[in-house]
């Protein structure tokens, strides 16, 4: 689960490494397919159009905690990880670093389980 003020890692390819949670949903955290505010924490060095402490919406693909699904199985991964969006779940990058978890179909996010390296 994602807080406010939870530092999380970017898994795509815009040139963001490090963001900050501003905003969460109303339940008070964020889960596998939730939509957050984000702003930017550390960057590449070579990208200009990226500020420090600028805004993003983002979508969370992957969480630390576990996940138990309907067949029975749980997935657990390492730490949180979120994918930078534009106003529809269209992502800015064109390509995700890394495993994008099987739960996004059912959020209807097709085209960001067709853009990861592979799906658990």
């Amino acid at each position: 689960m994602l807080f406010i003020g939870s530092n999380i890692v970017v898994q795509d390819n815009f040139g963001i490494r490090k963001v900050k949670c501003i905003r969460v949903p109303k339940k008070g955290y964020a889960y596998l397919g939730s939509l957050i505010l984000v702003s930017v924490l550390k960057k590449d060095s070579n990208k200009k159009r990226i500020k420090l402490g600028q805004l993003f919406k983002a979508l969370v693909i992957n969480t630390s905690n576990i996940n138990f699904r309907k067949t029975g199985q749980w997935t657990k991964g390492f730490n949180s990880v979120i994918i930078l969006k534009k106003s529809d779940n269209i992502p800015i990058s064109k390509r995700i670093k890394g495993p994008v978890c099987f739960e996004c179909r059912k959020f209807k996010m097709s085209k960001i389980l067709s853009m990861g390296s592979y799906i658990f």
